[in-house]
């Protein structure tokens, strides 16, 4: 970012932000002071708008991050904490009920959008993008919700793909020699019979 005003140039944003908002839950900057970073923003504003606009706008970002932890989130987790905890969700593979989808959406996408949004000047992201949609996946958690407790048990939902335990049957898998010509720097970890695991490494270095 540049420097502008008394603030240095510096790469880490976190200097001028007050909350996390790509967390799931109503998170305060965790590596700065949130408050300095919130004057080192407002040291930003102040540039071009006035002092009051400045601070209202920063005020209005604050409700819309309450909002969407009071309204959204933590009631959306405290319904899947009780799920979880009488056993009508399982834990592992996570994606395999209807209700774990959706509350995924809700914070990593609808959420993060909705906060977003109301911080960048965003209204069309802040509302239809976001908070219309926490509003309808929301109300859909709400009704899967009373279901799993009133059936005994959570929707569960098979998506190809996504189970989670990256273990794929071995007949489905090229021969080794295949993965390793197409795979450069691949690494083969032994899993039991009938199953194989490839997992790249991190980075590629040419064998030269």
């Amino acid at each position: 970012m540049s420097g502008i005003g008394p603030l240095p140039t510096t790469h880490d944003v976190a200097t001028r932000l007050k909350w996390e908002s790509q967390a799931p839950a109503i998170v305060l900057n965790k590596d700065f002071n949130p408050e300095e970073a919130r004057k080192n923003m407002l040291t930003v504003c102040v540039q071009c708008y006035s002092k009051q606009w400045s601070q209202n706008y920063m005020h209005r970002y604050d409700l819309a991050i309450e909002n969407y932890g009071d309204q959204y989130f933590i009631p959306a987790k405290k319904m899947m904490k009780e799920l979880y905890d009488k056993g009508l969700l399982t834990k592992w593979p996570y994606f395999d009920e209807k209700i774990e989808w959706d509350f995924y959406e809700l914070w990593h996408h609808q959420g993060r959008r909705a906060r977003m949004g109301a911080m960048m000047m965003g209204p069309n992201y802040a509302w239809w993008h976001g908070f219309y949609d926490c509003k309808k996946t929301f109300l859909e958690i709400e009704q899967l919700y009373y279901n799993a407790l009133k059936r005994g048990k959570a929707q569960p939902k098979y998506i190809p793909g996504a189970t989670g335990k990256n273990i794929t049957p071995l007949k489905n898998l090229p021969k080794p020699i295949d993965v390793w010509k197409k795979t450069p720097g691949a690494l083969m970890y032994g899993y039991p019979p009938g199953t194989q695991k490839v997992k790249p490494t991190p980075a590629y270095s040419p064998p030269y």
